[in-house]
């Protein structure tokens, strides 16, 4: 994702999680809603659509799903400034920011197969150490690692795959 949209959905995640109420709560909503939503975000971001009938889309979904009113003004907002098709990236960045707001700093780890409990707490304890704060860490099977770990913190990224390594020894030797 480009810098640009990666500051309009962290924008849009602000304003959703300032708008009142539990940043958890609202972080909980907006994560329900971009899982629900996520099979009909290319059809809700058509270009050819008319809003009306997205507007129409959206409502039948939320009715069924049980998506608040809030919920529902937000993502018809979305519609309307044509950013609907962000929302899983606005949900991973409310996820962030009501974090930060608890205190703690959210990071994604990537494996290619699941990691036991003492390398799960010697990266939280690393991690802990670089950011000065609690770590709340998700971990994600990935299969197209060959091996090793990618952590991904905000818009830090410490890629220590083979693939990751490989692609280093590869810059150097062209260099």
């Amino acid at each position: 994702m480009k810098t640009s949209q990666t500051a309009v959905c962290r924008k849009y995640a602000q304003s959703f999680l300032a708008a009142g109420g539990n940043p958890s709560k609202r972080r909980a909503e907006l994560e329900k809603a971009a899982e629900i939503l996520s099979p009909y975000l290319k059809i809700l971001s058509h270009p050819c659509l008319n809003p009306a009938v997205k507007n129409e889309i959206l409502g039948k979904i939320s009715g069924v799903s049980g998506l608040g009113i809030y919920m529902g003004n937000f993502l018809r907002i979305l519609i309307e400034n044509k950013r609907i098709a962000f929302l899983g990236e606005i949900a991973k960045k409310a996820v962030e920011l009501a974090d930060e707001a608890e205190g703690f700093k959210s990071a994604e780890v990537e494996s290619r197969f699941d990691l036991a409990e003492d390398e799960l707490k010697g990266i939280k304890e690393a991690l802990s150490a670089v950011f000065s704060r609690k770590i709340k860490v998700r971990t994600l099977k990935n299969e197209e690692l060959i091996g090793g770990i990618r952590i991904k913190s905000g818009d830090l990224l410490i890629d220590g795959s083979v693939r990751g390594r490989l692609e280093a020894i590869r810059r150097k030797t062209l260099a």
